[in-house]
């Protein structure tokens, strides 16, 4: 009976731990869809009124919403990959497509901000061509506001449902706010009489958007690393659980199921550096 027991307690931990799994995807996957919703929008009214007023700081700030939109899409996709497989295989290392999002999303979002850099850098040579109104000024105060109450409640729903890569578009979204500020003071200083800084608004833009490309790379590598590291130690684990049943039927052998079970417990032991995976 005492054999029998373990399974049957690692299968409940297995099925809790694939219920909690769907609760979390679920969640996520309903911030990025708002997400996306959120940012075509903002992108839509950005790109017309910028358009309008010829200001190079405003369309490079609805290119920010665009990119953002690229973002949610990208993420989303890679979620439900691994959702799926999540289902398919409950040994699989969960999140395996996510570092490979972020890596990619941030060589996207270097290559935007350094070309964005550029263009507003060439444009300082020629005389300034922007003319807002009102109209342009508060659809760039709307944008801010709604880009910082994006990212406090993803945030926020990202902290609950311990998705790194959720945080890390929260930021990015907290990022393109910055960029929105820098565009509403811009518009706010061309109205004054200073048109220049519509384009050193682009600059800024495509330098914030190259560094968060960056730091997004980072992380994805990062993570990548730390995903090699759970998968020794979870290899290690199966041989040591098989060596144990060939060997003995003792009630305390390592289960399998409870290794996968666990498996939160053994990223967070590997990422403090308290388990190393085998040479």
């Amino acid at each position: 009976m005492a054999n029998m027991a373990t399974p049957l307690h690692g299968g409940s931990s297995t099925a809790q731990a694939a219920r909690a799994t769907t609760a979390s995807d679920t969640t996520v996957s309903t911030a990025l869809v708002a997400s996306i919703a959120l940012n075509l929008v903002l992108m839509t009214l950005q790109a017309i009124a910028g358009n309008a007023a010829h200001s190079s700081g405003m369309l490079a700030d609805a290119l920010h919403s665009g990119i953002d939109l690229l973002a949610d899409a990208l993420i989303l996709l890679a979620c439900r990959i691994d959702a799926r497989a999540q289902i398919d295989d409950p040994a699989r290392v969960k999140a395996r497509c996510e570092p490979f999002a972020l890596v990619g999303l941030g060589i996207v979002l270097v290559v935007t901000g350094v070309g964005m850099t550029w263009h507003a850098a060439i444009r300082f040579g020629a005389a300034p061509v922007v003319h807002p109104d009102g109209v342009t000024l508060g659809v760039l105060l709307f944008t801010l506001a709604s880009k910082e109450a994006m990212f406090r409640w993803m945030s926020r729903i990202a902290r609950r449902a311990e998705s790194a890569l959720l945080m890390a578009n929260a930021w990015h979204v907290r990022a393109d706010a910055c960029s929105s500020l820098f565009a509403t003071l811009a518009i706010g200083g061309t109205l004054a009489g200073f048109a220049r800084l519509d384009d050193v608004a682009a600059a800024l833009i495509g330098l914030m958007i190259a560094k968060t490309g960056i730091d997004s790379g980072q992380r994805g590598v990062a993570d990548l690393r730390a995903q090699w590291r759970v998968t020794a130690v979870l290899r290690r684990a199966r041989r040591q659980s098989a060596t144990a049943c060939a060997t003995s039927r003792a009630s305390d052998a390592i289960d399998p199921i409870d290794v996968i079970a666990h498996q939160p417990l053994l990223h967070a032991a590997v990422g403090a550096g308290s388990i190393e995976p085998e040479a």
